[in-house]
């Protein structure tokens, strides 16, 4: 990805029109009155689509990275530059944190994706409490038949 850099005088310009999201609270951006909500992200990122090839995907990006300032497709775009990105990250956090595309299902799972993830410590888990129920019947039925015998050795005794 690339991103836009605007010329120094409609940095402010660009700023308050492209970065200011949510709420306004202190401390305000450098050099203007506007308070912001949250942190600035990068604008206007030039991505390849699936279809494009990879070498004119590169073409096209060493050409904007190269493109001077003072050419007429600056001009008239009204742009300085572009720059390959340092960080994305805080844009992926946000997205993610909105649940938007590709993001909207982040951090959902479904009850047959628990059930794979976990399928050791449920068997695990199932048949210990097959074993303990097994166990226990077992018991009970031990100590019902030597109940009933000692009961049956006691009456054959009297």
């Amino acid at each position: 990805m690339l991103i836009l850099k605007l010329p120094p005088d409609r940095e402010l310009e660009f700023y308050t029109k492209s970065y200011i999201l949510g709420a306004a609270c202190e401390p305000p951006l450098k050099g203007s009155q506007i308070a912001l909500s949250t942190q600035l992200y990068p604008e206007s990122p030039f991505a390849m689509m699936p279809h494009t090839s990879p070498e004119l995907a590169e073409q096209v990006a060493i050409a904007l990275i190269k493109m001077p300032p003072d050419t007429p497709a600056a001009i008239a775009g009204k742009y300085h530059g572009w720059s390959i990105p340092a960080n994305y990250q805080p844009v992926h956090e946000i997205l993610r944190h909105l649940q938007v595309r590709p993001y909207e299902d982040w951090g959902k799972v479904t009850w047959r994706e628990a059930i794979y993830q976990y399928r050791y410590w449920l068997g695990f888990v199932g048949f210990s409490i097959f074993s303990f129920t097994y166990g226990a019947v077992y018991l009970i039925q031990q100590m019902t038949e030597n109940y009933a015998q000692r009961l049956s050795n006691y009456s054959t005794d009297l």
